[in-house]
């Protein structure tokens, strides 16, 4: 039985100020960008033990974690 995969109201702004930052540079980019990054997540509905879990308690920085 699939997963089901929300994002948060905050990981969904994130996620369009990202892609628009792409795309002010690269509007190719930007969309393959958002392709490959929704591939990405909506697969954990499939495969959800391939992904991590992460406490909220801190934020997300350059590949690592801050408290």
């Amino acid at each position: 039985m699939p997963y089901l995969v929300r994002l948060a109201d905050r990981a969904l702004r994130d996620i369009e100020a990202i892609y628009e930052f792409i795309q002010a540079a690269a509007s190719e980019r930007a969309a393959a960008w958002f392709n490959g990054f929704a591939e990405e997540i909506y697969s954990l509905e499939r495969f959800p033990e391939r992904g991590a879990v992460i406490d909220g308690g801190g934020r997300f920085f350059g590949g690592g974690l801050l408290n």
